[in-house]
C-alpha cells in the first residue's frame, strides 16, 4: 500500500489598471512532497485590451508535474523510477469579439504556444502491456483557432462553434545511440485536430450537431507506422419540461459515429461503429 503526503502553499495577485484595458495575474505555488521541497513555480499573466473588440494575451510559468500513482504503481506496468517532469511553459494571442446587432455576436481567437519539458512521462507499449518512462526532453509548440457566431431572437438560440490545432510535440535529446526517435512526433498525438458544432435552441428543445477530426496519429517513435485519420459526426437532441418551481424532466437522446466510421484510438482497439444512447 503506497502513501505519499503533500503540502502546499499557494497565493496569487490579480491585478486592474483604473482604465480597465490592463489585467495582470502572478501565481506562486511551493509544494513539500514526503518531508522534500520541490522546485518552486510560478506563472505570469497578462490581457491588454487594443481596442473595443480586441485583446492580447500572454502567458508563461514553470512547470513541474511529479508522476502520479498509476505512473508509479501500476500493475502491470508501473515504473517506480519515474523521475518529475519539469521545464517552461509560454502562449501568446489575439482574443476578439464582435457585436453585429442586438442579436448576432460572433468571437475568434488565436493562439500559438511552445512548452519545453525535461523527462517527460510518457507510456509506451512493452510487450503485452504499456509502461512509462522519462523522456530526456520534449518540446511541444503549435497554433490553435477557436471561433463562435451566436444568433438570438425570443426564445430561439442559433450557433456555430469551431476550433482547430496544429501541435507538433517531438523529443529533442537521444536516450541511446542511434536513437530513431530524435525530431519525431510523440506517439498518438495527432498534429492535426479539430471540431465544429451546430445548435439550434427554442424554449426547452436542444438540437445539436457536430463533427471532430483526428488527423494521422504514429504508433511508432521512429514514426514509420500510424493510424489513419478519422471525423466522427455526433448528434443530440434534448427536451426539458419544468413543473413549476420545484420539478422538472429532461429527455435526452444522442448519436455518436452516425457516419459509421471505422476507426482506433489505439492501435488494434477497434471502436464502436453507430450507437445511440438515451
Amino acid at each position: 500500500r503506497q502513501k505519499q503526503n503533500r503540502t502546499a502553499l499557494f497565493a496569487s495577485y490579480r491585478f486592474t489598471t483604473r482604465n480597465r484595458r490592463s489585467t495582470t495575474s502572478l501565481s506562486v505555488r511551493q509544494e513539500v512532497v514526503a518531508a522534500e521541497t520541490v522546485p518552486f513555480m510560478w506563472s505570469l499573466g497578462s490581457e491588454y485590451r487594443l481596442v473595443k473588440w480586441l485583446t492580447v494575451k500572454a502567458n508563461v510559468s514553470r512547470v513541474y508535474r511529479l508522476p502520479t500513482f498509476n505512473d508509479l504503481y501500476w500493475i502491470p506496468g508501473g515504473n517506480p523510477d519515474l523521475q518529475p517532469e519539469s521545464g517552461c511553459s509560454g502562449e501568446g494571442g489575439l482574443a476578439g469579439q464582435w457585436k453585429f446587432s442586438r442579436r448576432v455576436k460572433a468571437s475568434a481567437e488565436a493562439t500559438v504556444f511552445q512548452r519545453t519539458m525535461d523527462n517527460w512521462i510518457i507510456w509506451l507499449p512493452k510487450g503485452a502491456y504499456w509502461s512509462p518512462e522519462n523522456l530526456m526532453n520534449v518540446w511541444s509548440r503549435g497554433l490553435e483557432l477557436r471561433g463562435g457566431i451566436g444568433w438570438r431572437c425570443h426564445n430561439t438560440t442559433v450557433r456555430l462553434d469551431g476550433m482547430t490545432n496544429y501541435v507538433v510535440s517531438t523529443n529533442q535529446q537521444a536516450k541511446v545511440v542511434n536513437d530513431a526517435s530524435v525530431g519525431k512526433q510523440l506517439i498518438y498525438v495527432p498534429m492535426y485536430s479539430g471540431h465544429g458544432k451546430v445548435s439550434v435552441g427554442h424554449k426547452g428543445l436542444f438540437v445539436a450537431v457536430g463533427a471532430n477530426y483526428t488527423g494521422y496519429r504514429y504508433t511508432s517513435t521512429d514514426n514509420r507506422t500510424f493510424l489513419e485519420p478519422y471525423t466522427l459526426v455526433d448528434a443530440s437532441i434534448s427536451y426539458r419540461i419544468n413543473a413549476g418551481a420545484k420539478y422538472s424532466a429532461s429527455l435526452i437522446v444522442q448519436g455518436f459515429n452516425l457516419l459509421d466510421a471505422s476507426y482506433q484510438v489505439m492501435q488494434d482497439r477497434p471502436m464502436p461503429l453507430r450507437n445511440f444512447q438515451v
